[in-house]
C-alpha cells in the first residue's frame, strides 16, 4: 500500500506526541511506499527518524517572518493572517505533481494547527484518491482564526464533510467534531499509539513482586504543555509534601527544553530530572520506576484536551508493567480508559490534601495492585501492540478503497 502522509509534525520518533505516535503507526510501511508532506522548517527542526528520512518533500509557508524579538509581540498576528492569505492562493503545483507521481493508494491528512487545515485544502481538494482525516486533539478549541479567503472551522467542517471515513485518538473526540461540526463519519476508526511488543518474552503474565524498598520511584515520561502541567505540578508537590513520612521520589524524563522551562519552579518540590531519554531506551527506564505518573488538566481553558485526547504515552507506561497513578479531573479521556479497562489508579481531585492522602494510600500498598498491571499488559497485547494497530489500520483503508 502506497501511503502520502501530511502533516505539519515530521515522523520523529523521539519528537514525542504526534510525531511519535504517527511513526508508530506507518512504521508498517516500507519507505519507497510512503510519501510524507511538512514544513520545510519543521522538518530542519526534528528530521525525520530512519528509515524514513527520505521520504520527505517540504514547503515553506511562513512568506514573511519577524522572528522572536519585541516587534512580533505586536503585529505578529497580522503577519501571520498575511502569509494564510498569500497561501490561501498558491498553487503548490510541485508538490502536488508529486502526489500525482507517487500514485498513492491512500492519503492521511493529520492536521496539527491551521497550516495543516489550509493545506489539506490547497493540495488535497481535488486528489482523485482515498483521503482518510486524523484528528490527534481538539487543537482547535477556542481558536477563532480568519485570513482572507478562508476560516479555520469553516475549513475543518469542510475536510469532515468531503472525507466521511475518519482516523481519531478516542472516541470522545469523534463524538466532539460530529456535535460541533454538524457532520458524522460514514465509517471511522480510533487509532492510537501502537507499541512494539515483539521485543517482550513472557507468553504469561506474571504479576510484579514489588518488594520493600529503601526508596520508591514515581516516574513521569513526556512533554510539560500547559494541558498538562497543573495537574503535573500538583501531584509533584503532593509527593514533595508526603516525602516528610515516606522515602519517595518523583523523577522526570522530557526534552531539555521542557526542563529549562519548568524546572526553576519544579526543583522547589524536589522534582528529579532524569534527563531527555531516546525513545528506544525510554520503557527499560520506566521499568525501573515503582510507579508512573499520567496527568491531564483541571483548567476549563483545556477542557476538550483533556477530556477527547488520550495521551500517547499510555500504552508505552502499559509496556513497562508498573502502575499507572493518573491525576486528572473526572472527565478526562484519559481517566475513561484507565477505568474501561481497570488498568491504572484515578485521582480526580484538585485538592492537595486529597492528592497526598490518595497516594499516600496506593503507594505503601504497590502490590494490591498487580492486577491492573496485568490488566494493563493485555490489553496492550491484545488491541494496543503494533501489530494488532497495523492489522486494523490496514484493513480499515482497505476496505474503504474497495467499497468506492
Amino acid at each position: 500500500m502506497r501511503i502520502v502522509l501530511l502533516c505539519e509534525a515530521p515522523i520523529c520518533v523521539d519528537a514525542g506526541g504526534i510525531a511519535q505516535t504517527l511513526y508508530n503507526i506507518v512504521s508498517f510501511t516500507a519507505p519507497e511506499n510512503l510519501l510524507c508532506i511538512s514544513p520545510e522548517q519543521e522538518i530542519k527542526s526534528y528530521p525525520p527518524s530512519a528509515p524514513y528520512t527520505n521520504c520527505y518533500i517540504g514547503y515553506k509557508f511562513q512568506i514573511f517572518s519577524l522572528g522572536a524579538n519585541r516587534i512580533s509581540k505586536y503585529v505578529g498576528k497580522y503577519v501571520e493572517l498575511i502569509n494564510f492569505s498569500i497561501n490561501q492562493h498558491r498553487s503548490f503545483r510541485k508538490i502536488k505533481q508529486a502526489i500525482i507521481n507517487f500514485q498513492p493508494n491512500v492519503i492521511i491528512s493529520c492536521p496539527n494547527g491551521a497550516i495543516g487545515v489550509l493545506m489539506h485544502q490547497r493540495l488535497l481538494k481535488d486528489m482523485d484518491v482515498k483521503v482518510f482525516p486524523y484528528f490527534m486533539d481538539d487543537w482547535m478549541y477556542q481558536i477563532n482564526f480568519n485570513w482572507l479567503g478562508g476560516n479555520l472551522h469553516t475549513a475543518i467542517q469542510q475536510i469532515l464533510q468531503r472525507n466521511t471515513n475518519w482516523l481519531v485518538i478516542s472516541n470522545e473526540l469523534k463524538e466532539l467534531l460530529s456535535k460541533r461540526y454538524q457532520v458524522h463519519p460514514k465509517n471511522f476508526l480510533v487509532i492510537r499509539n501502537p507499541v512494539d511488543i515483539t521485543d517482550e518474552h513472557d507468553d504469561v503474565i506474571i504479576a510484579p513482586v514489588i518488594k520493600d524498598k529503601k526508596e520508591l520511584t514515581i516516574a513521569y515520561a513526556g512533554a510539560l504543555w500547559d494541558m498538562h502541567y497543573d495537574s503535573f505540578l500538583l501531584a509533584a508537590k503532593a509527593i514533595h509534601q508526603l516525602q516528610l513520612e515516606i522515602n519517595v521520589r518523583l523523577v522526570l524524563y522530557c526534552a531539555t527544553h521542557f526542563w529549562e522551562w519548568r524546572g526553576s519552579e519544579l526543583q522547589l518540590y524536589n522534582v528529579q530530572y532524569g534527563g531527555n531519554i531516546p525513545y528506544a531506551h525510554i520503557h527499560q527506564k520506566l521499568k525501573e520506576a515503582d510507579a508512573l505518573l499520567l496527568v491531564s488538566s483541571f483548567s476549563a481553558r483545556v477542557y476538550t484536551h483533556s477530556s477527547a485526547s488520550i495521551q500517547t504515552k499510555i500504552t508505552d507506561y502499559l509496556k513497562a508493567k508498573k502502575l499507572i497513578i493518573s491525576c486528572g479531573p473526572s472527565y478526562s479521556a484519559n481517566h475513561q480508559f484507565l477505568k474501561t479497562y481497570d488498568c491504572g489508579c484515578c485521582i480526580e481531585s484538585d485538592m492537595q490534601e486529597e492528592v497526598v492522602a490518595y497516594l499516600k494510600k496506593v503507594i505503601t500498598n504497590l502490590p494490591a495492585f498487580n492486577y491492573r498491571i496485568n490488566n494493563g499488559y493485555k490489553v496492550l497485547q491484545e488491541e494496543f501492540s503494533k501489530e494488532v494497530v497495523h492489522r486494523k489500520l490496514k484493513n480499515f483503508m482497505i476496505n474503504e478503497i474497495n467499497a468506492a
